[in-house]
């Protein structure tokens, strides 16, 4: 049963949570879980997935779909937020709130609910998600926040491990490389401690401070609703049905990433703003999710 798949989410969040009130982990322990999965578990997932996957032009759909998610939501902060006379550091922080999505916890959710064809395409939608967030969005931090120009750090794409695991998955499915069959059992045990080390984390760092909550209600909504509206009229647009749909919507509506906060702490915006509204994104969507995935 898939409530089944969902509990030890839930139970490996609150247990991260518990144990840093517990004083078992240090909130700079939650870096250590993320590392792992960032150069173990997302690269394992990538690989696996994109090695096996059946492939076709349906595939760009997810990417097609992140690309005016994102620009979309730009856009539509642009258009209002700006005229309210708010501080550019709390401003950037917000603008980066509803173009920045936090798709490494939708990640453990999809793989739940649809296994390797739901995990895929987080993984395609985050190719342009990604490279967004360390081009155009970095973009943004420099540009809005202090009223200033600023160099893409291209080289920080290139690093990226999810990114080479996807490349050479990818390479060797188009190529028809024989793969070993103990290379496919170590990246199956990499995609079991994906949950495990991801919700950890994510329960080791949240915390619920809020002291702007209009700003946070306003960034929330317009992240997770503006994301899945904007998603619905795309893959409306290209034809996407079925399962597909459901999957690329639920990836749109995703709720605000860690990213936003790594970013506003690099070029010194309104951290504890980019904490509220970060930490209370993650809890919003831990409870919400897994109703979601049981309704649809």
């Amino acid at each position: 049963m898939l409530i089944n798949k969902l509990l030890p989410i839930l139970v490996f969040f609150a247990a991260g949570y518990g144990l840093k009130r517990g004083g078992v982990f240090k909130k700079q322990d939650g870096a250590l879980f993320l590392r792992a999965v960032l150069y173990l578990c997302i690269p394992a997932v990538g690989f696996a997935t994109f090695s096996r996957m059946e492939m076709g032009i349906e595939r760009l759909y997810p990417v097609i779909t992140a690309f005016f998610v994102i620009f979309g939501n730009f856009f539509l902060t642009r258009m209002y937020f700006k005229k309210l006379g708010i501080p550019p550091r709390q401003y950037t922080v917000y603008m980066l709130a509803t173009i920045v999505l936090n798709t490494s916890l939708m990640l453990p959710f999809a793989q739940a609910k649809w296994g390797d064809e739901g995990a895929g395409m987080v993984l395609l939608f985050d190719i342009c998600h990604v490279t967004l967030v360390f081009t155009f969005t970095y973009w943004v931090a420099m540009r809005y926040g202090n009223e200033r120009g600023g160099k893409v750090p291209f080289s920080k794409i290139l690093r990226l491990p999810p990114l080479w695991g996807i490349f050479i998955g990818l390479a060797v499915n188009l190529l028809k490389v024989p793969v070993p069959a103990f290379i496919y059992e170590i990246t199956e045990i990499a995609t079991k401690g994906l949950i495990l080390l991801m919700m950890t984390a994510l329960g080791i760092f949240y915390e619920l401070k809020i002291r702007h909550w209009r700003l946070v209600a306003g960034a929330l909504l317009q992240r997770s609703l503006g994301g899945f509206l904007l998603g619905w009229l795309i893959t409306w647009i290209l034809g996407v049905q079925g399962v597909e749909r459901q999957i690329i919507l639920l990836i749109s509506a995703a709720p605000v990433g860690f990213n936003t906060l790594v970013l506003s702490d690099l070029e010194d915006l309104d951290r504890d703003l980019a904490a509220e509204m970060v930490t209370s994104a993650t809890l919003i969507a831990v409870i919400v999710l897994p109703i979601v995935l049981l309704i649809i």
